[in-house]
């Protein structure tokens, strides 16, 4: 779609001169989603540790280690709200988003829809408890604030509010699926 013209270059024009105009096309980018994540396995066929215990839930994250969960530690919340994941098991190196898709950085969130997030999954806290089912669905950035504490959104049903964290919950990861970069070309 020709949008019409914009100077080649920018800054001040001296002695009269005419900037060169070129055509330029505006570039739509779709964002694709995946349902949540449901992986029990690390994209090189390690098994990620599942944690059914409070105490379990506290020491893999004291350990820094990956971990998942079902709600309520109940596997028949698998099919309605997925299963929550630790931060560890977000960054790690083997990788846990399905081929073609990656877990999105906080600003890859800034354009995501509220559409794109109808489950309220809850979360795990640190100290092993569960909460909020029905409520919120929080879901994992791929990116830290800082060392301590990372970036998440929590989904109420109506929008996705940004906010940090600590690393040692257990929220959804929804990924985002893999696009062109138009940047790549400059």
């Amino acid at each position: 779609m020709d949008l019409g013209w914009y100077p080649k270059t920018c800054g001040r024009q001296s002695g009269g001169k005419t900037q060169e105009l070129v055509p330029h096309s505006l570039i739509f980018i779709i964002m694709e989603w995946s349902n949540i994540l449901t992986v029990k396995t690390f994209n090189n066929g390690d098994p990620i540790p599942q944690v059914s215990s409070i105490n379990d839930w506290i020491t893999v994250n004291e350990q820094q280690s990956p971990a998942w969960c079902y709600y309520n530690d109940d596997p028949s919340n698998e099919s309605t709200y997925g299963i929550l994941y630790n931060w560890y098991a977000v960054i790690d190196p083997r990788g846990i988003a399905p081929d073609g898709y990656h877990i999105p950085t906080d600003s890859e969130f800034e354009s995501a829809s509220p559409s794109d997030f109808t489950l309220l999954p809850g979360c795990r806290h640190y100290d092993g408890q569960f909460g909020y089912i029905d409520t919120f669905g929080y879901y994992w950035a791929s990116d830290s604030y800082d060392d301590f504490v990372v970036w998440y959104r929590r989904f109420d049903g109506v929008e996705l509010h940004k906010d940090y964290n600590f690393k040692n919950h257990g929220y959804s990861i929804k990924c985002l699926k893999n696009v062109w970069n138009p940047s790549s070309l400059t």
